[in-house]
C-alpha cells in the first residue's frame, strides 16, 4: 500500500446554515391555517443535531410576526432547557420552554430558577411526577406550569384517557395545568396508518374533553393542547391540537412516510447542516488490500481511497459502506437513489465537484471514500495522487445550499452527476446503518467537531470563518 498524508489540513466543522433554516422557518410558519394555532419548535437532542444554542438564536432572531407564532419551544431535559435561560437572572427568556420529559427528580428545580418558572412548562406523564412538582413548587413558594402527557398509543410513558377522567387539579394547588399533549405513533402500511392515526385521535381529543372539563371546574382553562408533530403534514381543519410540533420540517430532514401514502405533506423544507471535510491521507491500494476496522472493505482491483476527518466519535454511524443494501445504487449517474458519498471538490477550480462513494467502516475518527469516480472524471484525471490532499469533501447535508433567492441553481458542475439534486445524503447514511435519519442527527452532537454558522450576505455565503463558495 502506498500512502501519502497531510498534517497541516484544515479542521472538520459541521456547518448550520442560519438562511436557508429561517427559509425552513419561514414556510412552516406560512402553513399554519388560523389565528389560533401556533408553532412549537422541537429543539431536543441538540436541536436535532444542529447546535440547540444556534437555532435558538436563530428563533430569536426570526421576524416578529414568525415570532409572534411560537407558543413555545420544546426539549427533551431540564439540562437543555438551563442552556437556553438567560444568565442574568434580571433578563427574560423569549420564549417559554417545554420540557416534555419533565423531570426526574423534582429537587434539579432549584432555587435558582425561581426568576424564571413562569416561562418553563413541564410535561407531567404520571401521578408521582405531579405529586413531588407539587411539593417542589410549594417549598420554592412559587407556582410551577404543567403539561399533561396522555398515552395515545405509543406504548411509553403518559397518563391513560381513564387516569385524565380521574384527575382532579383541586389536589395540586401549586400547579398551573395549562396543556394537553401527546406523542403519535404511526404504523408503516398506508392501510393501518390511517385507521391508527384516527384512533389516536380520537383519545387524545377524549382526554382534551375531559380535561377541559376538569379545569373548567375550578375556574381555569386549558391554553395549549397538542398531538400532531412534523408527522402530520400541514395543519388541516381536522387538527387535533392548536399547537402544532415541528421538528423535522425545520431542519429539512427528509420525510420518511411515502410520497404516495395517506399522511398529508408538510411544506417543502431543505437541510440546512452538512459535515465540511478535508482528505488527511491518500493510499494506493493493491487488489485485496483494506481499509477500516474489521477488515470490511477490500480493494477489488488496484485503487485510490481518500481518508477524512470525522468518525462515529462525531455522530458518524459505524455502518459498513461496503455492504450492499436494497434500494441503494453503486451507479453515480443514477440520481434516483444514491449510495452514501461525498463531494469532492477540486483543489484548483471549486466549480468542479466530483460524487466519490463511502467505502468500509468508519473508525472513531475518519471515514474512507473511495476516489476511482474522480480519477474517471474530466475536470480530475489529470490531478496526480498528492494533489487530492486536502481537497474539501462534503457529506451528510448539500454540497451546494439551496435557497429561495438561487432557486435551487448550482454554481457547481458534478461531472459524474448530471442532473444534479440537492440531496441531504442523511436517508443514504440512515439506510445503510438501518437506523432512522432522526436517531443519525440526534447523534451529531459530538463537542469534538466545531460547529460554524453560514449565511447569505452581499451574494456570497459568509460564516464564522470567512466567505465560501457554496
Amino acid at each position: 500500500m502506498e500512502s501519502k498524508q497531510v498534517m497541516d489540513v484544515k479542521r472538520a466543522r459541521f456547518e448550520f446554515n442560519a438562511t436557508v433554516f429561517q427559509e425552513n422557518l419561514e414556510r412552516v410558519s406560512r402553513a399554519l391555517l388560523g389565528p389560533n394555532l401556533k408553532l412549537a419548535p422541537v429543539l431536543k437532542a441538540n436541536a436535532y443535531g444542529h447546535g440547540l444554542s444556534l437555532v435558538y438564536h436563530e428563533l430569536e432572531s426570526a421576524p416578529k410576526t414568525t415570532r409572534d407564532k411560537i407558543a413555545f419551544v420544546a426539549v427533551a431535559t431540564l439540562s437543555e432547557a438551563r442552556q437556553l435561560l438567560p444568565r442574568d437572572r434580571d433578563d427574560r427568556a423569549h420564549f417559554d420552554i417545554l420540557i416534555t420529559g419533565g423531570c426526574g427528580d423534582a429537587s434539579e428545580v432549584q432555587a435558582g430558577l425561581k426568576p424564571h418558572t413562569d416561562r418553563l412548562h413541564f410535561g407531567l406523564s404520571g401521578r408521582a411526577a405531579i405529586e413531588a412538582l407539587n411539593e417542589r413548587a410549594r417549598e420554592l413558594e412559587t407556582r410551577l406550569k404543567g403539561h399533561i402527557c396522555v398515552n395515545v398509543g405509543l406504548g411509553t410513558l403518559g397518563f391513560s384517557l381513564e387516569e385524565v377522567g380521574r384527575f382532579d387539579p383541586c389536589h395540586f394547588p401549586n400547579l398551573d395545568i395549562v396543556g394537553l399533549f401527546a406523542a403519535g405513533s404511526f404504523p408503516t402500511t398506508a392501510c393501518e396508518e390511517v385507521e391508527e392515526m384516527g384512533r389516536q385521535r380520537e383519545v387524545f381529543q377524549k382526554a382534551r374533553e375531559a380535561l377541559t372539563g376538569k379545569l373548567a371546574s375550578v375556574g381555569r382553562r386549558l391554553q395549549y393542547y397538542h398531538f400532531e408533530s412534523s408527522w402530520a403534514g400541514t395543519p388541516q381543519e381536522d387538527f387535533a391540537g392548536n399547537v402544532w410540533r415541528v421538528g423535522r420540517l425545520l431542519y429539512g430532514l427528509e420525510e420518511p412516510i411515502p410520497r404516495d401514502g395517506p399522511c398529508r405533506r408538510g411544506p417543502e423544507s431543505q437541510p440546512c447542516l452538512r459535515l465540511v471535510t478535508y482528505v488527511r491521507a491518500v493510499h494506493a491500494l493493491e487488489a485485496n488490500e483494506y481499509v477500516g476496522y474489521e477488515g470490511a472493505f477490500r480493494a477489488p482491483q488496484r485503487m485510490l481511497v481518500g481518508v477524512c476527518e470525522g468518525g462515529y466519535a462525531d455522530g458518524l454511524p459505524p455502518a459498513d459502506f461496503s455492504l450492499e443494501v436494497a434500494g441503494a445504487s453503486s451507479d453515480a449517474h443514477d440520481p434516483a437513489v444514491l449510495r452514501p458519498a461525498a463531494a469532492i471538490f477540486h483543489p484548483d477550480d471549486p466549480g468542479h465537484a466530483v460524487w466519490c462513494p463511502l467505502v468500509g467502516r468508519p473508525t472513531m475518527d475518519y471515514f474512507f471514500i473511495d476516489l476511482t469516480p474522480a480519477l474517471e472524471s474530466p475536470s480530475f484525471r489529470d490531478l496526480g495522487q498528492a494533489r487530492y490532499l486536502g481537497a474539501r469533501a462534503v457529506t451528510l447535508g448539500p454540497p451546494v445550499w439551496r435557497t429561495a433567492s438561487n432557486g435551487g441553481s448550482s454554481a457547481v458542475a458534478f461531472d459524474n452527476l448530471p442532473g444534479f439534486r440537492f440531496v441531504s445524503q442523511l436517508t443514504e447514511w440512515a439506510r445503510f446503518a438501518r437506523v432512522s435519519v432522526y436517531e443519525i442527527a440526534a447523534r451529531l452532537s459530538s463537542p469534538r467537531l466545531d460547529r460554524v454558522v453560514s449565511r447569505r450576505h452581499g451574494g456570497h455565503w459568509v460564516n464564522d470563518l470567512g466567505r465560501t463558495r457554496s
